[in-house]
């Protein structure tokens, strides 16, 4: 069974990444925290999603950045209670996106 402490590690080896701007590798070790916290409690995952979706939208991925706040919403959406400041946190991202790629109706 993974472990918390090793979610949390390879999360913040991508927080690393990012900060120095090595973004491929940051989306990496993200990736790599999203599989190994697959079992784990809900938190994690909206968390490691909503880096995700954040160095997605970055490196102009917006296809995947999409995907990883639609994940962080449902996520967020099943918890008891609703995770609010993690379903702000993704719709204040999809704003960004939507602005990005040039959407502004929704």
């Amino acid at each position: 069974m993974p472990s918390v402490v090793t979610v949390f590690l390879d999360n913040e080896v991508g927080f690393i990444y990012e900060d120095n701007a090595l973004l491929d590798k940051a989306i990496t070790a993200y990736e790599t925290a999203a599989e190994t916290a697959s079992s784990l409690h809900d938190t994690l995952k909206t968390t490691i999603f909503n880096d995700l979706a954040i160095v997605s939208r970055k490196v102009g991925n917006f296809k995947a950045a999409y995907s990883y706040y639609e994940k962080v919403l449902e996520l967020s959406e099943k918890m008891t209670p609703v995770d609010l400041f993690m379903k702000a946190g993704a719709l204040h991202g999809l704003g960004h996106l939507h602005r990005e790629v040039g959407i502004y109706d929704k």
